[in-house]
């Protein structure tokens, strides 16, 4: 009976301690740590971690696939790689940083993750200035980028030969990982020397060109790499362009440059994958700006692609969008006059009102200065009136700014934290917005002071200006 209780009690021990296939056990001790927690990101979540007194944190976390996972907290941030089935267990001083982790476990993700800050380091001393490095001579600059590559592939070799286990996914990606690093390089090289040497008729060499032979457009298997993606963004942009150029047409037609990518993308590509992401790419830029549901671009975006994640973040914004449409009521914002008087979008009502909301920070927002204040003046007898709207923290600095350039219209201040930024979608500025005499949205996107042409057009469309 004894042997049996003891034969129950080793499969029930056994049973217990057998590994999860997808199940990592993150582990840590952080010596001299004096936060509470750490946070964990991951996959697009974030996990707050609690910390115990002698600074151990443990974290058991399910992956499908191989994951980087970021850890953050008091003067403390680092990147893992997290592998299915393989524990990770690591101490480091927070007083002693320069003397890097130190890993308890003995195993492949362990491998990885030497290999990772190795290469981190390596990065460190190849990294140099991108103008000097762009402004190379061309047979320098691939001297210089195959150099590079050598140094970096040499680190990886050095892995693999130590390291018979290396999972195949994570190879397959870090070799396509350093091949299109340098490829990206190459294809970047003929806008980013023409620039940095102020030559811009400068054209790459054949040299150039046959090193881009090496390019796959359709490894649908790289997708997980950034630096595929990239470059997979830049291939279609480059041909985008110049297909563009070439044909007048697409010149005459709204978004017509976005639809010349779509065309071109129809013909570049024949990897069903490899057409989802770029769709969603091209999509992502274009609904950052106003865009109508009925676009041909959102037409375009959503014959090709099935990634249901990039289909909703898409349609979110267009709906976004859509609420500010022509004709919609427009969400009040209300700041802070010079005199520290409140001032409200609504209080306008019965004049048309043209926004500009800026910063003094921002050299574009005060480079359309000089443009606002000639509009002030000619439009100064019209049923229109100017209202600027800083988004400035610092409110002296902003004030000083107001009254040393003697700016016009009516000056208000809503600060960095403000509703309009959210309510209008408002991810950079200067942004210029157009407001009917009822408070109806005319146009969240209207014509910069500087677009003189534009302008007029707009503004004499306007019944009872």
């Amino acid at each position: 009976m004894r042997n049996l209780t003891v034969f129950v009690m080793l499969l029930t021990l056994f049973a217990c301690s057998k590994k999860n296939p997808k199940e990592v056990v993150f582990k840590g001790q952080i010596s001299n740590y004096t936060g509470e927690n750490i946070l964990l990101s991951y996959d697009g979540q974030i996990d707050t971690v609690l910390v115990g007194e002698n600074g151990v944190f443990q974290k058991i976390l399910h992956f499908e696939n191989n994951t980087f996972v970021f850890l953050r907290g008091d003067k403390l941030a680092g990147r893992f790689f997290l592998m299915p089935g393989y524990d990770l267990e690591f101490t480091q001083d927070v007083d002693r940083i320069d003397q890097g982790i130190n890993f308890i476990n003995r195993n492949v993700c362990v491998s990885v993750n030497k290999y990772l800050i190795d290469k981190y380091e390596l990065e460190d001393q190849l990294r140099m200035d991108r103008k000097e490095y762009f402004s190379m001579e061309e047979a320098e600059f691939i001297a210089k980028t195959e150099e590079n590559y050598n140094k970096r592939s040499d680190l990886f070799t050095k892995l693999l030969e130590d390291n018979k286990k290396i999972d195949p996914v994570f190879a397959k990606e870090e070799k396509g990982s350093l091949k299109y690093s340098m490829l990206l390089n190459y294809l970047q090289y003929e806008s980013s020397h023409a620039r940095y040497v102020k030559d811009y008729e400068f054209k790459a060499g054949e040299a150039i060109s046959k090193k881009l032979t090496q390019e796959e457009l359709n490894r649908s298997d790289l997708l997980n790499v950034p630096e595929y993606k990239s470059y997979l963004d830049g291939r279609l942009k480059d041909a985008a362009y110049q297909y563009y150029k070439k044909h007048s047409e697409y010149k005459e037609i709204e978004d017509g440059y976005y639809i010349a990518m779509y065309d071109q993308l129809e013909e570049w590509s024949s990897t069903p994958e490899i057409k989802s992401y770029l769709a969603a790419t091209i999509a992502e830029a274009r609904v950052r700006w106003s865009i109508n549901e009925n676009s041909p671009v959102l037409k375009m975006f959503r014959k090709y692609c099935s990634d249901e994640k990039a289909l909703k973040r898409v349609n979110e914004k267009v709906a976004c969008w859509m609420r500010l449409s022509k004709g919609k009521d427009a969400f009040d914002f209300t700041g802070q006059t010079i005199e520290g008087k409140s001032m409200s979008l609504s209080d306008l009502k019965g004049k048309y009102v043209y926004v500009d909301v800026w910063a003094t920070w921002c050299g574009p927002c005060c480079g359309e200065i000089p443009y606002l204040q000639k509009i002030e003046k000619e439009y100064h007898d019209k049923n229109i009136v100017f209202l600027s709207v800083s988004v400035d923290r610092d409110i002296e600095k902003w004030k000083k700014k107001v009254n040393d350039d003697k700016l016009g219209g009516i000056q208000i201040n809503v600060g960095q934290r403000n509703s309009i930024s959210k309510d209008y979608m408002i991810t950079g500025i200067p942004r210029f917005m157009l407001f009917d005499k009822e408070g109806k949205i005319v146009n969240v996107n209207a014509p910069r002071p500087s677009q003189k042409e534009k302008i007029e057009k707009l503004f004499n469309s306007l019944n009872g200006l």
